[in-house]
């Protein structure tokens, strides 16, 4: 007998409720999936920036080593050959160091705005996701499980917030520390 009614009730059989569960179930998934991806590339996105800044400290540090070393041996001569010329040597001296350090300065500056933008356009994606899970919970209204997944989401964007609150400590410890 393949009737598509229970002549109990009206429901038809198969009962479309629970096909309509399963197919939400199912796209639910996929919407994980997609989810996951973006934080993967976000992540992706935070070392490769991180990466970055660190070469740009590293190449400015060891600019700045050779350029000290160089004055140095620059002063080292002068003093040892010209002893009558000590003022004149130091005063140009003073002058190369204060020009490197404002080289120095002007690059850190770059590199925290080059910083800050990267975090604006972090900021934004973070929001984006954000406007994301939330469509999501929306969706998932009434299911034990969403809960979960914003908590954990949550999580992870808290400790992206973290994490970028932290590297600009760094940038603004390194700034202020030169």
């Amino acid at each position: 007998m393949s009737d598509t009614t229970d002549p109990k009730s009206s429901t038809p059989v198969p009962d479309p409720t629970v096909l309509t569960t399963q197919q939400l179930i199912r796209e639910m998934g996929k919407q994980d999936e997609t989810i996951e991806k973006e934080f993967a590339a976000l992540e992706k996105l935070i070392n490769e920036r991180f990466r970055s800044v660190d070469q740009q400290l590293q190449l400015v540090e060891r600019q700045r080593v050779e350029q000290k070393s160089d004055t140095k041996a620059a002063v080292d001569a002068a003093l040892t050959a010209q002893k009558d010329a000590v003022k004149e040597q130091t005063t140009a001296t003073d002058k190369a160091i204060e020009k490197t350090e404002k080289g120095t300065n002007e690059q850190l500056k770059q590199i925290t705005l080059n910083f800050t933008a990267g975090m604006a356009n972090l900021q934004e994606i973070l929001n984006d996701i954000k406007d994301r899970v939330v469509k999501l919970e929306s969706i998932r209204t009434g299911n034990a499980e969403s809960k979960q997944d914003y908590r954990a989401i949550t999580a992870i964007l808290v400790s992206v917030g973290v994490l970028a609150i932290a590297g600009i400590g760094l940038i603004l410890s390194l700034t202020i520390g030169r």
